[in-house]
C-alpha cells in the first residue's frame, strides 16, 4: 500500500497573506475563488499537492 501527501497546513493568524507570500515563493497562483478574509486559502502546487493556510486564534498557546 502507498501514500502521499496531499495537503500541507499552516496555521496562521492571517491565511490570505501568507499565502500570497508562499504565491510569489513558489510561482504558482493563490486558487481563483480564495479571497482576502477567507478562513481557508489555498496554493495549489500541483495537481496532487496543495498549501493550505488555515486562520486560528491570535491567542494559541505556547509551548514552554
Amino acid at each position: 500500500m502507498s501514500s502521499f501527501v496531499s495537503n500541507v497546513t499552516f496555521d496562521c493568524a492571517d491565511p490570505y497573506s501568507l499565502a500570497r507570500f508562499w504565491s510569489q515563493v513558489t510561482g504558482r497562483p493563490i486558487h481563483a475563488e480564495c479571497e482576502p478574509g477567507d478562513e481557508e486559502v489555498d496554493v495549489p502546487l500541483s495537481d496532487e499537492l496543495n498549501l493550505v493556510f488555515i486562520r486560528v486564534p491570535k491567542g494559541k498557546l505556547e509551548v514552554q
